[in-house]
């Protein structure tokens, strides 16, 4: 057989083989912190494309201190492959595929407190958001701030995944998202402020060096090749006034969030931590 044939071959049999084995089943165990501990059964590819799912969604986005309670709200967002030259970066690629995998596996993990789900942008945009709440967080702020939530529905999450929910049940009002995406309420009005008034100074980040240095690591570890671990765990950003009390307290309590998240995935599967934590929040930290 000539030599390039051989190579040929060899090559087709080394994806055979590889396709045989992604296509092979795994077991996802679920930690529980009061109940029977479960399994879910998928292949390794789909584990694998979920994997890189969380990675993205919960080391570089803040939807990581939603589930464990300590952030009401939060959201990514892809682009429709093709839609732009966006949508063909590996991360983009991995979120979307990864979201298609969720879908099909996420009656596993339904849980009282938690929602997920694909909102459309509500400025228009080709990116659709996924956004995460912890509902009862939610329910809890919109209660403490009544007078600025009092037109909107009792149940903000009712209509949720039929109707827009930042476009639509929101109202488009930056004001009251960034109350609900944790960013306290003098922020979150700083913010709105700005919005509505262009020419007013431009609001800061609350984390000033903080914030730069992980994403330094961050952006190393992309242009080095290695992936992403908990090290790289990106702080919930926000604009307002970094000396505030308010701000203060909001940077104290994520990074407490922060040790705690980096503290329970130590050691362990980075996927089923990730799903044990989603379906399961602080209760399973602390089990």
């Amino acid at each position: 057989m000539p030599y390039w044939r051989s190579i040929l071959l060899a090559g087709a049999l080394m994806l055979l083989g590889r396709e045989i084995y992604l296509r092979g089943d795994v077991n996802i165990p679920i930690e529980s912190p009061s109940h029977l501990p479960f399994s879910v059964k998928m292949s390794r590819r789909e584990a694998k494309l979920l994997d890189h799912f969380f990675h993205e969604i919960t080391i570089r986005e803040p939807l990581a201190y939603t589930m464990v309670g300590e952030k009401p709200m939060s959201f990514t967002v892809y682009y429709p492959l093709g839609s732009c030259i966006l949508s063909f970066l590996p991360r983009n690629i991995h979120t979307l595929r990864g979201w298609k995998v969720w879908k099909k596996y996420e009656h596993f993990f339904q849980n009282e407190r938690m929602v997920f789900w694909e909102d459309a942008n509500p400025w228009g945009g080709l990116n659709p958001f996924l956004v995460l709440a912890d509902k009862k967080l939610c329910c809890e702020v919109a209660q403490e701030h009544a007078a600025d939530f009092q037109h909107l529905p009792g149940d903000l999450f009712q209509k949720v995944g039929t109707v827009p929910f930042l476009r639509d049940t929101l109202q488009k009002n930056e004001f009251l998202a960034g109350i609900l995406f944790g960013f306290g309420r003098t922020n979150a009005g700083l913010y709105w402020e700005r919005h509505l008034h262009p020419e007013l100074p431009k609001v800061p980040s609350v984390w000033g060096n903080q914030e730069a240095l992980i994403r330094r690591r961050s952006a190393w570890k992309d242009i080095t090749f290695q992936k992403l671990d908990m090290k790289e765990l990106m702080l919930p950003v926000f604009v307002g006034n970094p000396g505030s009390d308010e701000s203060v307290l909001l940077k104290e309590k994520y990074l407490a969030a922060r040790q705690k998240i980096q503290r329970f995935y130590k050691g362990k599967d980075f996927l089923a931590a990730t799903l044990s934590l989603y379906k399961y929040g602080g209760e399973v930290m602390e089990w």
